[in-house]
């Protein structure tokens, strides 16, 4: 029986609200250059991180966009990215005001703000619009709650 490699990540489903019309848009990139499915940013944790640090830095170091993450939104994706390793990706909810964008040069090909919908479509993985379907309704939930509490 072989042994599994285990590896471990974060990122986070970075959303910001369109000063326009209110809508969202959401944050993703696109690791290859050749072209390559759309995700999430997101990146392997580094010793004495905490997942929301790993993630915070990884999105920052991604894409130069600061996040605060203040949900508790927490959602693994567990998936085997080579034979022998069994990756665990943890997710967090975040947002930011920021517009501008900065792929990191020689590991994100592009970065770009999607509003719902195109997101849907361009998400090539059932993982990730799995992971972005939480994310909505955990959203709708929160801000229903906050509509019934008068906030």
């Amino acid at each position: 029986m072989a042994v599994l490699r285990h590896e471990k990540s974060c990122g986070a489903i970075v959303l910001r609200r369109d000063k326009k019309d209110a809508s969202r848009r959401f944050l993703l990139v696109i690791r290859q250059y050749h072209g390559g499915p759309a995700s999430f940013p997101k990146g392997h944790v580094e010793d004495g991180e905490t997942e929301r640090e790993t993630a915070v830095r990884e999105v920052f170091e991604e894409t130069a966009v600061k996040i605060k993450i203040e949900r508790d939104f927490r959602q693994i994706i567990t998936y085997s990215p080579t034979k022998g390793v069994e990756k665990d990706v943890v997710y967090f909810i975040a947002e930011t005001e920021q517009l501008h964008l900065r792929p990191r040069h020689g590991e994100i090909a592009e970065a770009f703000w999607v509003d719902t919908r195109y997101a849907v479509k361009i998400l090539e993985h059932e993982n990730d619009r799995c992971l972005l379907r939480k994310a909505l309704e955990y959203i709708k939930n929160e801000e229903e709650n906050a509509l019934f509490a008068g906030k």
